[in-house]
């Protein structure tokens, strides 16, 4: 199952959060840097 984050510091380290996902066997899944942006693909996924 992945993990997603949303904010700009999230957004920022995105590399660092790639490394400790690769460390600890997790998969990264979407990185977003504004929460509305997350709504949004919500909202078109469920159509």
């Amino acid at each position: 199952m992945p993990l997603h984050f949303t904010g700009s510091v999230a957004f920022h380290f995105r590399d660092v959060l790639q490394a400790l996902c690769d460390l600890y066997e997790l998969q990264l899944g979407r990185v977003l840097k504004n929460p509305m942006d997350g709504l949004a693909l919500y909202h078109e996924d469920q159509d």
